[in-house]
């Protein structure tokens, strides 16, 4: 028979802990119980790991170590007893199905008094991978869209957005304002490259000179390429 282990870990340290930790042992034992499943070791985290990574947790580690191919663990609910995070949750399941190791969620709720139990096995682990894998790839667009949307609401209000104010100005108290020094420079970049000089000319003559950008960095090449590109279009668009 394959070693069968059980895992609990009461989400919130609270009075009631003690009684989420019975509960949880009793939930576990009953479904051995009912399908005649030989419970080897049952481990325990006390609440306050609840919020570190499973097998970051000292129960969690000890249980990793007496994993093998072909274990089944038994958790009572994936959502409040045995990871973090959704992507967290996905990993281990990955990871569990690569080394032919059975999870089993014995108490999931699907809606308002109803539970039902989804093992990671067969055609019911697939459809959870493929929901897991869904639900992170839309968290991950959903805040790159949150981020990119308040980037650009504070792009138009003319706050600061990102770390460079862009070539010829700075931020100031969070405000983008004009860098006259800069301003000038490239202004000589535009010209300089109008009358026929090369990138690399434009950039060597600066170095000699000792000038260097806004940033404190050298005018190298590609840098006075952007900040030639970036005038134009900014000239453009004013026009």
């Amino acid at each position: 028979m394959p070693p069968i282990f059980g895992y609990i870990c009461p989400y919130n340290a609270s009075p009631e802990e003690e009684a989420a930790d019975s509960t949880q042992r009793a939930r576990i034992e009953a479904y051995a119980k009912d399908h005649n499943l030989n419970l080897h070791s049952l481990f325990a985290d006390a609440a306050e790991s609840s919020r570190l990574p499973w097998f970051e947790r000292p129960s969690g580690q000890r249980l990793a170590r007496r994993l093998e191919p072909v274990s089944h663990v038994i958790v009572p609910d994936p959502l409040t007893v045995c990871h973090t995070k959704l992507a967290d949750l996905l990993e281990i399941i990955e990871s569990f199905n690569e080394r032919g190791i059975v999870l089993t969620f014995i108490h999931c709720k699907v809606k308002e008094n109803t539970f039902c139990t989804i093992s990671t096995v067969g055609d019911m682990g697939e459809t959870c991978i493929r929901l897991l894998r869904f639900m992170v790839d839309w968290k991950k667009r959903d805040r790159s869209d949150a981020v990119s949307e308040g980037m650009r609401e504070k792009r138009q209000r003319g706050k600061k957005h990102c770390r460079h104010a862009g070539y010829g100005f700075r931020w100031s108290h969070g405000k983008r304002k004009d860098d006259p020094k800069e301003q000038d420079m490239i202004a000589n970049i535009v010209e300089w490259r109008d009358k026929g000089f090369s990138f690399n000319e434009i950039a060597a003559h600066l170095l000699r000179c000792g000038v260097v950008a806004a940033t404190g960095r050298e005018w190298s090449p590609s840098r006075v390429r952007r900040a030639y590109y970036s005038e134009l279009q900014r000239r453009a668009t004013v026009e």
